[in-house]
């Protein structure tokens, strides 16, 4: 579940990752100071639809333009 969570964060965050084209020091101070600043709710979403949606097969089943994620009442990976 970490493995979702981290890219669930990097995802909320990615246009200003992007749009400052920051380097792998930048990134990482970036991501540190984020502790105790990150809405959890709209991240743990994100990570638990990456889960569910990759199932038994774990990351490697996670093909580009997954879905962002789940609407907070639906559970599957209609997304809709």
């Amino acid at each position: 579940m970490h493995l979702y969570v981290c890219v669930a964060i990097l995802k909320q965050y990615r246009h200003k990752i992007i749009g400052e084209n920051m380097d792998f020091d930048t990134l990482l101070k970036f991501i540190n100071e984020l502790s105790a600043h990150i809405d959890l709710d709209p991240i743990i979403r994100d990570a638990e639809a990456l889960c569910i949606c990759a199932g038994e097969h774990g990351a490697a089943s996670i093909p580009p333009g997954t879905p962002p994620s789940l609407p907070v009442e639906n559970e599957n990976c209609s997304g809709g």
